[in-house]
């Protein structure tokens, strides 16, 4: 399983970082699966790469699927310390606070949890947090 997955990371973060939107949600929505396995998840946490993908992804799409997958994603790695520094150093924070103002439930649910695991055990996230605007969001 592992395995598979650290094969298909160079082929998913392609697909991440295409230009068709339709393309993007797809990868998106098949990294999140992945990231529902152990396995996978630390082939996932373990790509630099891969994890600022979906952070791009986050930040550059307006797709509510391929939004869902990635941050659904990050949040299936925010359980984890080396995810949680994988988030924290691919910029992934800013991408959050951003997803506070989305009016769709499960992401909302997935950037509070995924932003809360960082306050709560990542070095430099509040600072980070307050610095992406996340205080005059939560109020």
């Amino acid at each position: 399983d592992a395995d598979l997955a650290t094969r298909a990371i160079p082929e998913l973060i392609k697909l991440l970082n295409d230009e068709d939107q339709v393309v993007v949600s797809q990868a998106a929505m098949m990294v999140h699966q992945l990231s529902k396995k152990e396995a996978s998840r630390h082939a996932i946490m373990n790509s630099p790469q891969m994890v600022a993908a979906l952070v791009r992804a986050i930040s550059n799409s307006n797709d509510l699927e391929t939004t869902k997958g990635a941050v659904g994603t990050l949040h299936n790695l925010s359980h984890h310390r080396q995810g949680l520094l994988a988030i924290f150093k691919s910029g992934g924070i800013p991408a959050l606070v951003k997803l506070l103002s989305s009016p769709v439930e499960s992401v909302l649910f997935y950037a509070i949890t995924t932003l809360h695991n960082l306050l709560l055990h990542q070095e430099g996230s509040k600072m980070a947090v307050r610095l992406a605007g996340g205080l005059q969001k939560m109020v």
